[in-house]
């Protein structure tokens, strides 16, 4: 804590400075569409919800249990977006409401105060939805063993960061979204900027869209 106040420049400096032992970096792992629709083709509907609405939102999952009809804004354009208080930081953040997150809100049975509820029609609790999504993403064959790597509710988060920077999404749209200020914004910019196979692949269309231009011209 008081590390971060001085990089936040809440204080000046500190007598107890240490640095983190242990730095995890995950920004490389991401629910590709792939492994999304794995998980859904076995996956009960009410986990496959939370799944699809992490994904969409980026929402941790402390907030997303605790998503709510009154959180749902219509917008003068008629769009609509998620105002959502987070708990981590204390501010808004302000989630376009995408087709797929659109189609959860929609299908949520009248009178039901959260959008997203347990087999017993109740709240999720955090730490029930992360261990029901790990069971089943396990089922589904997304092992540690057969990935090489750990796929965690957490990557949820990565995974919306990284679709709207596929999108075009500049610093300033990502604060606004995820409730960050600019400075953290611009840091997540660069801890998601990572190129992955399907990048590469569209890198390589693009190459050779070129090549073939050049060669008609």
């Amino acid at each position: 804590m008081l590390n971060w106040g001085v990089k936040q420049g809440k204080i000046k400096r500190h007598h107890c400075s240490f640095d983190k032992v242990y730095k995890a970096d995950r920004a490389h792992i991401t629910w590709t569409p792939a492994y999304i629709e794995q998980f859904l083709s076995v996956a009960p509907e009410n986990i496959g919800r939370v799944l699809i609405a992490a994904t969409e939102t980026g929402l941790r999952p402390a907030d997303l249990v605790q998503l709510r009809r009154f959180n749902v804004e219509t917008l003068p354009s008629g769009n609509r977006r998620l105002r959502v208080p987070t708990r981590k930081r204390g501010v808004y953040a302000h989630i376009p409401i995408t087709p797929k997150m659109a189609e959860i809100i929609d299908s949520a049975p009248d009178g039901q105060e959260y959008i997203l509820t347990n087999p017993s029609g109740k709240q999720w609790t955090e730490r029930y939805a992360s261990q029901r999504l790990s069971h089943w993403k396990n089922k589904a064959g997304l092992t540690e063993e057969a990935l090489g790597y750990s796929l965690h509710m957490h990557d949820c988060r990565g995974t919306a960061t990284t679709k709207l920077l596929e999108a075009g999404a500049e610093a300033f749209q990502l604060a606004t979204v995820f409730g960050w200020n600019l400075r953290y914004a611009t840091q997540m910019l660069e801890v998601y900027a990572v190129v992955g196979s399907d990048k590469t692949d569209k890198i390589l269309e693009l190459v050779q869209r070129a090549e073939k231009n050049a060669i008609r011209t």
